[in-house]
């Protein structure tokens, strides 16, 4: 018998082995209750039928750039941590968490990150304390820092961006406008390489 990819896609998300791998999606089919099925089954991404070969190259392109991609999410808050957590996951991002800024230091000192998403406020060792302590270490002096915070007067933003932040996110936010701003992060900072290449 023959089964439907999003039958398959559907019984793979069942299988806790293979729940995780990342599938790209083909179909002719563009009908928007089946499109919102295939959203719905945890799918990275879908290309609809017929497709440039270009097109195609490009987009698993940039999902393999991500699945080598690790994001570090720094925030005390735990509905606020989870809910980042998961939504760098299912975009195919390495990623980890962290409830402090000493404990964020431990895991970077471990395995430096890409990019981190850092509170400002936080007990014990605030935002910018792990932003100063990341510039004075080599190995983590370049990673990229967005900041996602409640904190909105000027001079909170100003000293941020002063110590090396590369962009400033005002709770509350939208996750998904968070995952855009961190791409267009990412995005432009590959162009910044190329360009010294």
């Amino acid at each position: 018998d023959s089964i439907s990819g999003i039958t398959m896609l559907e019984e793979l998300r069942l299988k806790p082995d293979y729940r995780h791998i990342p599938v790209i999606m083909v179909t002719a089919n563009n009908d928007v209750t089946k499109v919102q099925r295939i959203a719905n089954s945890n799918v990275r991404d879908y290309l609809v039928k017929p497709i440039q070969p270009q097109q195609a190259a490009e987009r698993v392109k940039a999902h393999l750039r991500r699945l080598r991609t690790s994001v570090l999410v720094v925030d005390d808050d735990n509905a606020i941590r989870a809910l980042l957590y998961n939504l760098f996951i299912a975009a195919g991002f390495q990623t980890r968490m962290a409830e402090n800024g000493f404990e964020a230091l431990d895991q970077m000192r471990d395995a430096a990150p890409d990019i981190v998403l850092l509170d400002y406020q936080m007990p014990g060792m605030d935002g910018p304390a792990v932003l100063e302590a990341m510039k004075g270490d080599e190995t983590l002096a370049d990673a990229l820092v967005v900041f996602l915070t409640g904190k909105r007067d000027v001079d909170d933003v100003t000293r941020a961006l002063k110590l090396g932040a590369i962009d400033y996110i005002v709770k509350p936010c939208a996750p998904q406008n968070v995952l855009k701003r961190c791409l267009q992060v990412l995005a432009a900072h590959r162009d910044r390489q190329r360009q010294h290449i």
